[in-house]
């Protein structure tokens, strides 16, 4: 355990007791009973005079002290050259050179450092309080995938605790009450989680007041009054109850029912925001949109993010220079080797900073195709370094390699879990393991949701398929394919979409690529096969995204759905054919395989009624056309799957 003593944890004790000389006192005997009920190994770290005078007590565990002056002495002033500062630059110096350092190291390089330093007059001091030998080795913290108020996984109870406030709670409120619970919480309480749902919808009223745009609140309060919702002059929680239901029974039902409304209005409100900010030529601009970037509501709600999204797409269309020149390449001692060194490779793993990376390759011939792979992979690299909002469904980007004597660039990824395994959608269909509908609509619905985000901000994946669908192991174990193996072997809630080398903003220039490769046209738009007449657009990701979602309902590759066994060979020449047959195999087999909601979310997409907007480019109507025909159909669908009560 390491402990820092500072803010509110001092104010008490400061408020105690000051010198007559100036400056506060710490009067250790109070914190010592606090940091020594602590059950494991203990790191003392005091930055203060006087601070070797810390050193008593006898325990059987490693207790380690690091104070930065002996007794009766004083440490050095705030500034570069205090205590805090060189420890800080040595330990962040040490662990750029291995992975764990000890405190028996970190000590001896800084009395070297500050023996080298004629600055430094005052010399720190290591004791070990327990009379052992052993020294307390630090590690780097890793990342947790989920966010840090998680819930154990299979608790033995939970308590569900009600707070009465004064006054209304704001961000900062809500969490000093999450810390003061965690810091007073017993042992035996593995988690605390503040409920964030009210927060929300009030934090989406404010942003709203704030704004002030009438055209944005008129546009959202007609999105809410075609769903039948509440507008923003009502507060969700204000609905009367039923009073004509009463008993335990029914208030319980009723407040589920508040809950329930709260979260569809919540979720209706920021979708419609989101949709005008960016979408809405009548309220989006350049200035709303840097505004955006600025709004401390809009950080808290997660538009800010969005709006530097659509703004490296604006800027990129006017001067692409201008958003690559700080993208650098990571450099060779970054990376340590995969385990392979097959220059003509797709995928590979590899180790960075102790974290497992997963690297997709784009390989090129000569050097003007590596001018242009350099290009958009800079590109890239600003898309996935901002794109950080879980449903973008995109893992945590670390950067890019260059390699040009294997005339290839990599975009690096951290992998969850720290997995060094991942299987394809098209592996996983191609096996035909069973899978529960209740999961195949999970998997659906998240990659549905991510091509919604991408196109949110304006931005083209343009090479779709079940190959560039990834789940990554649950753990870096090996894996096979035995029995269960979908189940317990890989995080089938959390699809990866990977294959953006060829990705895009809308509005930038196409290069026209021809497609001719067999696999390929399965996905590709009859508009998009051979030389393309039209540029691409959002209506062809959709159109491949209703292919990967009959794959997913059939729980069968595209190939293994042609009923002739023939890989759909003898139509491939023939553009719409292909297009025509999906339709029919969809029609025929999906209300079956996966039901009727389902089957009529992927006829949208494979149909031509989202073609219109090829020619009258309207994002809005496109955009609010896909979530009512794709995700809110999808929604319906699995709700209806839930278990009964």
């Amino acid at each position: 355990m390491y402990y820092r003593i500072s803010g509110s944890n001092c104010n008490k004790i400061y408020k105690s007791l000051r010198q007559k000389t100036g400056g506060p006192e710490l009067n250790w005997y109070e914190v010592q009973p606090t940091l020594y009920s602590w059950e494991g190994d203990l790191l003392l770290v005091l930055d203060c005079c006087h601070a070797a005078q810390a050193a008593r007590g006898r325990e059987n565990r490693v207790i380690e002290l690091l104070a930065a002056s002996g007794v009766n002495r004083r440490t050095p002033p705030a500034g570069n050259y205090s205590f805090t500062s060189i420890l800080i630059t040595i330990m962040s110096r040490m662990l750029l050179e291995k992975d764990c350092i000890s405190v028996t190291e970190i000590y001896d390089r800084l009395v070297r450092q500050i023996a080298a330093d004629e600055r430094v007059q005052e010399t720190p001091v290591r004791l070990c309080l327990n009379g052992q030998g052993d020294s307390i080795v630090l590690k780097p913290k890793k990342a947790l995938d989920r966010p840090e108020t998680f819930c154990a996984e299979r608790p033995l109870a939970l308590l569900s605790l009600t707070i009465s406030l004064s006054s209304k709670p704001d961000r900062l409120a809500v969490g000093r009450l999450q810390r003061w619970l965690k810091g007073a919480a017993p042992k035996s309480i593995s988690s605390i989680t503040v409920d964030k749902l009210l927060l929300r919808a009030q934090n989406i009223q404010t942003f709203l007041q704030q704004r002030n745009h009438p055209g944005l609140q008129a546009a959202v309060n007609l999105d809410l009054e075609e769903t039948g919702s509440e507008v923003l002059t009502v507060h969700p929680l204000e609905t009367e109850p039923n009073t004509h239901v009463r008993g335990r029974e029914s208030e319980a039902y009723q407040a589920q029912k508040i809950v329930e409304n709260l979260q569809a209005w919540t979720d209706l409100a920021y979708h419609s925001i989101q949709s005008n900010l960016f979408l809405n030529q009548a309220v989006s601009s350049n200035e709303s949109l840097e505004e955006l970037q600025s709004d401390k509501t809009a950080q808290v709600l997660g538009l800010s993010d969005s709006a530097k999204l659509r703004m490296l797409n604006t800027k990129y269309d006017s001067d692409p220079t201008t958003t690559e020149s700080d993208e650098k390449a990571l450099p060779k001692t970054y990376m340590q080797a995969g385990p392979t060194n097959d220059k003509f490779q797709k995928h590979g793993y590899g180790r960075a900073s102790n974290v497992s990376v997963f690297i997709e390759y784009r390989n090129y011939n000569t050097k003007s195709e590596r001018g242009v792979a350099l290009q958009r992979v800079k590109r890239l690299s600003r898309l996935l370094r901002i794109a950080t909002d879980p449903e973008f469904h995109i893992a945590a980007f670390a950067g890019y390699v260059d390699e040009p004597l294997d005339n290839r660039l990599g975009l690096v990824f951290q992998t969850p879990n720290g997995a060094s395994k991942h299987i394809t959608l098209f592996e996983a269909c191609n096996k035909n393991k069973l899978l529960s509908l209740n999961t195949r609509y999970s998997i659906a619905i998240g990659i549905a949701r991510a091509i919604s985000s991408l196109h949110m901000v304006r931005w083209l994946h343009k090479s779709l398929s079940s190959e560039d669908v990834l789940f990554f192991a649950n753990s870096s174990a090996d894996v096979d394919f035995t029995t269960e193996l979908l189940k317990n072997q890989y995080d089938l809630s959390r699809p990866f979409l990977f294959g953006f080398d060829i990705s895009r903003p809308v509005d930038a220039s196409s290069d026209g690529t021809k497609e001719y490769r067999t696999r390929r046209l399965f996905y590709t738009h009859p508009a998009r096969w051979g030389c393309p007449t039209k540029l691409f657009s959002e209506v062809h990701d959709i159109y491949a995204l209703g292919v990967i979602l009959l794959e997913i309902g059939c729980w069968r590759t595209v190939e293994q759905l042609d009923k002739k066994n023939g890989k759909f060979e003898d139509i491939l020449n023939e553009e719409g054919r292909l297009r025509k047959e999906l339709i029919s195999i969809a029609a025929e087999y999906l209300p079956h395989m996966a039901g009727e909601q389902y089957c009529q979310a992927v006829l949208a997409c494979l149909g031509d009624d989202f073609d219109k907007y090829c020619s009258d480019g309207d994002a809005l109507k496109l955009h609010k056309s896909f979530s009512t025909q794709v995700l809110d159909v999808l929604t319906r669908g699995v709700e209806g799957l839930k278990p009964l009560d």
